[in-house]
């Protein structure tokens, strides 16, 4: 059985398992999440979009710690990428 807390730090959902252990996962929804990263909203559903993150539910879009971990430690802007060297003709 699942059980939900709402708080200001994002939403705690308790899942107890079949060997009797609870766990707590901490959600953030699409709004939390861009206050935080201090972003639009719909930056940050373009980012989870292109990165596969979060977990949709019904129109909702909630983030894991994991997610926030990944989108903080994004730097802005295009990778850095290494040209190849152009060949002499």
């Amino acid at each position: 059985m699942a059980e939900e807390t709402d708080n200001k730090d994002g939403y705690i959902i308790q899942i107890e398992c079949q060997c009797g252990s609870i766990h707590e996962i901490t959600l953030f929804s699409t709004a939390q999440l861009a206050a935080a990263l201090k972003k639009s909203p719909r930056n940050v559903r373009a980012l989870a979009h292109s990165h596969n993150l979060g977990i949709h539910l019904g129109h909702d879009l909630l983030f894991t710690q994991q997610d926030v971990d990944f989108m903080r430690g994004r730097k802005p802007g295009n990778p850095n990428w290494t040209k190849a060297p152009v060949p002499a003709a």
